[in-house]
């Protein structure tokens, strides 16, 4: 630092030098504009008689001064231009600037300050004294004697700085009362090193040598500070620029003849605390984090506390950040912080998330505040530091200063604690820097979910190279039911609650704020709320796992809430339909563009089973894990609304009776919830129900008493109806249960596991469905039954039939058999899956092993067989019907024309309707037998004579009557039998 001549002593200067006797003297050699000599430092003496030759180069090297943070007793500046061999100076400097040691701090604030108008009235307090200024120039006029020398001394004084200017000093200048000042900066662009700046100085009177004393103890003894680093020798910089060449500047730069000592000696002890503004667990919150750093802690007298060099504070375990804050969130860049240059700070206002001041011994209290800014992310690697950044930008426009720090947080990936970093910081002093970010909803934060004492710690490393730590608590001890809380809700919608329809379908899980956090999902439909993968591509495992699924597999969508607060940030994503998952005959593939803000996650993948029920169908969905985590962040997740929505893809029941979506919820500390949601269709009654059956005994073998035909029985239904609850066929009292004539029986248990061994097969199934890509097909097994007695004990009853179908998916049938009081054999399938069958075709076993039997001397071909059918809806509608089962018999003969002859005779006329043989006979073995082969729609007309015994009786006049029988065989259809009216014989 320096003082230059003003104008008014220059022309002081020339008005003596005129009054002089002169001669001209001989012409001077002249040298380059330049400095010769350039001296910086701190010094231990500067005493008379010649203050102005105290601490130069050549000077005892104890006499500088060099212990670090310290307050030296001088800060000298001291530097001569060049001259001629006259000893006249060879050009005319314009500015002078100087730059400090980076590190060494002036402090304006340690002295009062004197105001301009003072310091030209000569009236400077003299507390506001910071030093001395000695100054040689020269009149520029060759006297007899030489060149004329003028030593002027004048005392520096702490001004009151103009707006924009972080310190000034000021003088006047014995003789001619003009004053000139030293205007003070800080190179917040770079390294923060201080400076001192003269403009525009007067070229008419040559500057030859200025050397400027600091008391670097004025005022309350820490008017300059010492750099705290240990790195060696103090360098000062020197520009000068001069009016012959302006806007060529020359450099110069000095170092003290001896380096940093005393790192040990300095104290550095920082502190850190964090308060939070609510300490409810789980909540969002916004902090203040204080760093401490004690300026001057053993006194004034002793050296300072080491500059901070770098700073790691790591927040309490359990407070993360908040996804909420994403709402409306810009990140600033780089450029936009502009920091390393002076361009104004223009990060975007929507990336603002807190406030910052900084606190330092060198201006005054609360003067550098400004904004903390969410940095841009450079990668997605949260341990790094480079995802979550803090710019903080503290200015202080009043004294030109603006401090711009770019910190890294990293957060732990598992758990999401916080650890931010500030690296490389400037030297400057500071007592406190108090980070604010943001509180509310959109707090940065979230607080513990659970109550107690958190820890905040800091590791910090001074310029001196020393470290420390430090540590405060933080309480927890509101809302502390709220973390081992897990009550979550679940909700249903759909577009159109008609029964049968195809509406979109819309699942709701909620969490309410500061729980537990949902880690699965296990959701079960209500049976007959359904979807129809018929007509869907299925997405590959391949795709689903990269969620790479094409649109042609999309299905729906999804939304997702997550954050604290009451305005959790939303993201949505899309629902495919997959092929075969973890066990199920489908699964979904939701894919969810994590983008928040600035932060873009990629995409998240959630994979879910689809399982059908094998005895109702319900529907149940099975999720993998959800994320709890993502890039160091707790999710936080609070609702996530499922969405099908693709067209004629969900189908709704059609019973109309309240049901229920059950679920069975997890949470990330293995709680469970189980949340339901009622459903109900409406229209029920709107729905027709029509369904068509048609049974048919088989086996042209099997028709007569003792026999076992088989059952071929088909059901179907027009789409758009009812779905069939119930169907129940009392057969005629022809056809009995016979079941120890089965292979075998499953046994009760295995029935209930649908684990029947194959030798209780007895028959196959096939069904048709409007909703599956292929039909279903499968085994019918013969189970035993049992019912619970009074006691809970096993009761043995008839046997059951289980329908083991396979396909696109697995479903068990089941029905029951019984005797009712007209001992007909009814069997009941029931209940049956609201689901819609286009048809169902059921084969039961004849034959060797089969489970029906013609009993009571019956004969299926002797006459029409009827059974009654009763079937249900799940609507509630019935249909009932006599069916007239089809046998497995030949086309009946037409037998006409019987009447009695004489003799005990009777004839009959019989036309074949097919080609086979035909035998007449008695009903009652009064008549005698014929048989013969006859062609297709031959007719014949025979004779049959009564038995001898019959013949005696009518001759005793006994009335007797007979019936003709006439049974028709056709080879590999079996026969058909009819009977005439009865007739009397005659005699």
């Amino acid at each position: 630092m320096m003082v230059l001549l003003s104008s008014r002593i220059r022309r002081a200067l020339v008005a003596a030098a005129v009054t002089m006797t002169c001669a001209l003297a001989p012409t001077a050699a002249r040298a380059d504009f330049g400095v010769a000599k350039f001296d910086a430092g701190t010094c231990t003496k500067n005493t008379e008689p010649a203050p102005e030759t105290q601490c130069s180069r050549d000077s005892d090297p104890s006499y500088w001064y060099s212990q670090v943070a310290g307050h030296p007793p001088f800060g000298i500046t001291d530097f001569a231009f060049n001259t001629t061999n006259l000893g006249a100076a060879d050009g005319n400097v314009k500015d002078v600037h100087v730059d400090l040691p980076v590190g060494l701090s002036v402090n304006p604030e340690s002295t009062p300050k004197c105001a301009t108008a003072q310091l030209e009235a000569g009236a400077c307090p003299a507390d506001t004294a910071v030093g001395m200024n000695y100054i040689v120039a020269l009149n520029g006029i060759v006297a007899l004697n030489g060149i004329l020398r003028v030593p002027i001394s004048t005392t520096v004084y702490n001004m009151e700085q103009p707006d924009g200017m972080p310190a000034r000093f000021g003088m006047t200048v014995p003789l001619v009362g003009g004053q000139i000042y030293l205007d003070g900066g800080v190179a917040w662009d770079s390294d923060y090193h201080e400076s001192f700046t003269i403009s525009n100085i007067t070229d008419s009177v040559p500057l030859i040598e200025t050397r400027l004393v600091f008391n670097g103890r004025a005022g309350d003894g820490t008017f300059i500070t010492m750099p705290s680093g240990c790195t060696g020798p103090a360098v000062t910089g020197l520009q000068v620029d001069s009016h012959q060449n302006p806007g060529q500047y020359l450099s110069y730069s000095t170092r003290t003849p001896i380096g940093a000592t005393g790192c040990d000696k300095i104290p550095f002890n920082p502190t850190v605390s964090v308060a939070p503004d609510t300490r409810v667990a789980g909540a969002p919150v916004g902090v203040t984090v204080d760093v401490d750093v004690p300026q001057n802690p053993n006194g004034k007298d002793q050296p300072n506390s080491a500059t901070l060099k770098d700073a790691h504070v790591t927040l309490p375990e359990g407070m993360s950040l908040n996804p909420s804050t994403a709402n409306g969130l810009e990140a600033c860049t780089d450029e936009q912080l502009g920091k390393g240059t002076k361009n104004p700070v223009t990060c975007p206002a929507a990336s603002a998330i807190g406030n910052v001041e900084i606190e330092t011994p060198v201006l005054p209290a609360g003067t550098l505040k400004g904004t903390v800014y969410l940095g841009r992310p450079l990668n997605r690697d949260p341990a790094s530091g480079d995802e979550y950044r803090m710019f903080l930008v503290a200015e202080a426009p009043r004294y030109g200063v603006s401090v711009r720090l770019v910190g890294h947080v990293a957060a732990d990936p598992r758990t999401g604690r916080l650890t931010a970093s500030f690296l490389d910081n400037p030297q400057i002093q500071f007592s406190r820097v108090r980070v604010t970010l943001r509180g509310g909803d959109r707090a940065t934060l979230v607080n513990p979910p659970t109550c107690g004492t958190k820890q905040v710690t800091g590791t910090f490393t001074g310029y001196n190279g020393a470290t420390a730590t430090a540590s405060s608590d933080l309480t927890i001890d509101q809302g502390c039911d709220r973390g081992g809380a897990f009550g979550p809700g679940l909700g249903a919608t759909v577009s159109d609650p008609r029964a049968g329809g195809s509406p979109a379908f819309a699942l709701t899980i909620t969490r309410p704020d500061g729980q537990q956090q949902l880690q699965r999902v296990d959701v079960s439909l209500p049976p007959g709320l359904l979807a129809k993968p018929k007509g869907i591509p299925l997405c590959d495992d391949a795709q689903a796992a990269a969620g790479a699924c094409p649109e042609t597999s999309r299905i729906g969508s999804v939304a997702v809430a997550a954050g604290a607060g009451a305005t959790p940030y939303w993201l949505s994503g899309r629902v495919y339909l997959t092929g075969p998952y973890n066990g199920g005959p489908y699964g979904l593939s939701i894919v969810v563009p994590a983008k928040a803000g600035p932060f873009d996650f990629g995409d998240v993948i959630v994979r879910a089973a689809i399982t059908l029920d094998r005895n109702d169908a319900h529907v149940r969905v099975l999720s993998d894990p959800l994320p709890t985590i993502l890039d160091g962040v707790p999710l936080l997740l609070r609702s996530v609304a499922v969405t099908i929505d693709r067209p004629d893809t969900m189908r709704t029941p059609t019973s109309c009776a309240p049901l229920t979506i059950g679920s069975t919820l997890t949470s990330l500390a293995s709680l469970t919830a189980a949340p339901t949601a009622p459903f109900q269709a409406t229209g029920c009654d709107a729905l027709k129900f029509t369904p068509t059956t048609k049974v048919a005994l088989t086996g042209a073998s099997q028709t007569t008493d003792g026999k076992h035909p088989g059952v071929d029985a088909i059901v179907t239904q027009a789409p758009g109806q009812a779905n069939i609850k119930q169907v129940q066929v009392t057969m005629p009292l022809s056809i009995a249960l016979d079941p120890d004539n089965a292979n075998g029986l499953c046994e009760f248990a295995d029935g209930l596991r649908g684990d029947c061994p194959e030798k209780s097969v007895i028959g196959t199934a096939t069904a048709t469905t409007p909703l599956l890509p292929h039909g279903l097909s499968g085994k019918v097994y013969f189970v035993k039954g049992m019912r619970l007695g009074k006691t809970g004990n096993l009761i043995p009853t008839l046997p059951t039939l289980l329908v083991k179908l396979h396909g696109d998916v697995d479903l068990d049938i089941r029905a029951t058999t019984a005797v009712d009081s007209k001992n007909r054999l009814v069997s009941t399938f029931a209940p049956i899956p609201d689901a819609a069958v286009s048809s169902f075709h059921l084969k039961l076993n004849g034959g060797k092993h089969g489970i029906l039997v013609v009993t009571g001397n019956h004969d299926i071909c002797a006459g029409a067989q009827k059974a009654a059918l009763v079937a249900a809806g799940h609507n509630g509608k019935q249909l009932k019907q006599t069916l007239t089962l089809a046998t497995p018999c030949a086309a009946a003969p037409k037998l006409t024309k019987v009447k009695a002859l004489p003799g005990g005779r009777v004839q009959a006329t019989v036309k074949a309707m097919a080609a086979g043989r035909l035998t007449l006979r008695g009903a009652s073995k009064r008549l005698g037998t014929w048989s013969h082969t006859m062609r297709k729609g031959q007719t014949k007309t025979i004779t049959l004579r009564s038995s001898k015994a019959a013949r005696a009786s009518t001759a005793r006049g006994r009335k007797l009557t007979e019936r003709v029988v006439a049974t028709f065989t056709v080879k590999g259809k079996g026969r058909a039998t009819v009977r005439s009216k009865a007739v009397r014989l005659r005699r």
